[in-house]
């Protein structure tokens, strides 16, 4: 199917494996450039392999949870292929537990890695898409911003702030010709 991709620049966070490597995968086939990151170096470049039987491809080691990091990997896919159309947010899920077993640290952590990820990359590529009028972010998120889990207290926090903030944004870029959406993975 001809989604009329092709030739754009996809940032596809955390792809090295899971729902991340599948959205890379799907946007390469689609004729879309696509960048990459992951912690793991011996994953990503298994698909960094895969990917590139269909389009150019970028990976680099980063974690989303670091300023330094998504700045570095942006700039990398700046230099690479001009700039970016489409963002994928993703991230695996915070610490499991009850609420009153998590730490101060582990709320930090859950923040940095679930939400300021997807401020970070948003505000990063979100001025040259306002540029040429175009654009498409995509957060994962999960289903627990509707149905909360009793032991996925952070996640469950953290993703229903990320739904108010996919609807903001959208209201916000969408007179700018870049669209916001939140796809909610169920359990």
């Amino acid at each position: 199917m001809d989604f009329g991709l092709k030739g754009r620049t996809a940032m596809i966070a955390a792809a090295s494996k899971g729902l991340g490597k599948a959205c890379a995968l799907a946007l390469a086939q689609e004729g879309c450039n696509v960048s990459i990151c992951s912690r793991n170096s011996e994953t990503l470049g298994k698909t960094h392999e895969e990917i590139a039987k269909y389009a150019d491809v970028l990976s680099v080691v980063a974690d989303v949870s670091s300023l330094a990091g998504l700045e570095s990997w942006y700039r990398q896919t700046v230099e690479k292929f001009g700039h970016v159309d489409i963002l994928v947010t993703n991230t695996g899920g915070p610490p499991v537990s009850r609420f009153l077993q998590l730490t101060d640290e582990q709320w930090q952590a859950g923040v940095e890695s679930t939400l300021m990820n997807v401020v970070r990359l948003s505000r990063l590529v979100i001025p040259g898409m306002q540029q040429r009028r175009w654009g498409r972010i995509i957060h994962l998120t999960s289903l627990v911003a509707k149905q909360p889990v009793d032991e996925l207290t952070i996640s469950s926090t953290l993703r229903a702030g990320l739904s108010g903030l996919t609807k903001t944004m959208a209201n916000q870029l969408g007179p700018d010709g870049i669209t916001v959406n939140a796809i909610l993975m169920g359990h």
